[in-house]
């Protein structure tokens, strides 16, 4: 068992500077510290989170946070919560015992903000009313992270998990009862679970269950996370670690450009094969947020999309962050045709924008889908 540190912090919402491309959300915290999970893979043991390297054996639990997520989110400026962080699961088997992370989702549903939870867990289930309840009143977003269907893939990197399948299965639950939910392939490992048949494996069974959504990544590796990383291959997969060399350089902390560009082309056509969205469609958000932040990641999902098939992004997503950070009504901008006076925003890029705010779609963005 981890050793238990209960925390009482002064603060817990943090409110991003940016539009976050991948989940949307605009509020982030993390009510846990530390995760029992402790994926092989985590980059939760990076030097940037100062946790021990061995990330299950202490968990920091911040009692107060529904307390502080009441204080945080008292702002008329409605956005995205994500429930839970990168370095701590919020459905950690200890969330069964301390029922902060559900306590969390009562203050957020009374202060009616729409919420991202992200998982490995099965216990999310046991919130499955409340969640329920936000995502008829607002929008709830529940994806889970599986990396692979493959028994002994999942059971070498991430053992304490709940198991693959039994993450599907409540997938299919919450779709059954009209919440959003997605697979997230995060992270998709280099030689271990990229084939286009794991990938194909795990898409398949999430339109099975009726998901929303697939959202996917490469392996994070940086300092000590990264050395960790390659005993474990080492122990594991030792004719892989050439590979891992030719891919990664020795400074950067992902795979180099070639490497994605290839997975990211199998997840898309993998995506386009089973017909569900990569990433969270529009249409899922679209009148649940503010409208400057349904804007913003709209062109964030434009120019991700753009950078998969072989184009250029990058004016997309540098607009996206303009509109997301601006204190300017876009809405009025765009009835008075001022909309480019924002930096970054162009002609073609303040047509699409028009567009969004005049129709609720861009056809550009539903092109881009379709492709």
């Amino acid at each position: 068992m981890p050793t238990i540190i209960p925390t009482t912090p002064k603060s817990i919402i943090l409110k991003r500077n940016y539009a976050d491309g991948w989940f949307l959300e605009k509020y982030a915290m993390n009510i846990y510290r530390g995760c029992q999970h402790a994926c092989e893979y985590c980059d939760g043991r990076s030097e940037r989170y100062y946790l021990d390297l061995d990330i299950g054996s202490k968990i920091y639990i911040k009692v107060n946070a529904p307390e502080l997520v009441k204080k945080g989110l008292r702002k008329k400026e409605k956005g995205i919560v994500a429930v839970g962080g990168g370095i701590g699961d919020s459905y950690q088997p200890l969330e069964k015992k301390y029922e902060v992370t559900r306590k969390v989702l009562e203050v957020i549903k009374e202060l009616n903000f729409p919420i991202f939870i992200l998982t490995k867990s099965s216990l999310v289930e046991r919130d499955i009313d409340l969640i329920k309840e936000i995502n008829e009143q607002n929008l709830a977003l529940v994806a889970f992270s599986i990396t692979s269907l493959d028994e002994d893939v999942w059971k070498t990197w991430e053992p304490r998990a709940s198991p693959p399948e039994e993450r599907f299965r409540v997938i299919g639950k919450f779709s059954q009862i009209g919440v959003p939910t997605g697979l997230v392939m995060m992270p998709t490992l280099p030689f271990i679970s990229d084939s286009t048949e794991s990938i194909e494996k795990l898409v398949s069974r999430a339109k099975e269950e009726g998901a929303s959504f697939v959202i996917a990544g490469g392996l994070t590796l940086r300092d000590r996370q990264k050395n960790y990383y390659y005993q474990k291959l080492q122990e594991n997969y030792p004719e892989l670690v050439l590979k891992y060399n030719q891919i990664c350089s020795e400074h950067g902390y992902h795979a180099n450009e070639e490497y994605n560009q290839k997975l990211n082309e199998i997840v898309l056509q993998a995506c386009r094969k089973y017909e569900i969205p990569l990433r969270i469609p529009h249409k899922v958000f679209h009148g649940k947020i503010e409208v400057k932040d349904e804007v913003s990641h709209v062109l964030q999902q434009i120019g991700y999309l753009l950078d998969i098939i072989g184009k250029r992004g990058s004016a997309y997503r540098k607009a996206a962050n303009q509109i997301f950070k601006t204190t300017q009504d876009i809405t009025k901008l765009t009835k008075e045709g001022r909309i480019t006076e924002i930096p970054g925003i162009g002609e073609k890029i303040g047509k699409v924008i028009e567009e969004i705010i005049q129709t609720g779609e861009s056809e550009y963005y539903l092109k881009l889908m379709k492709l």
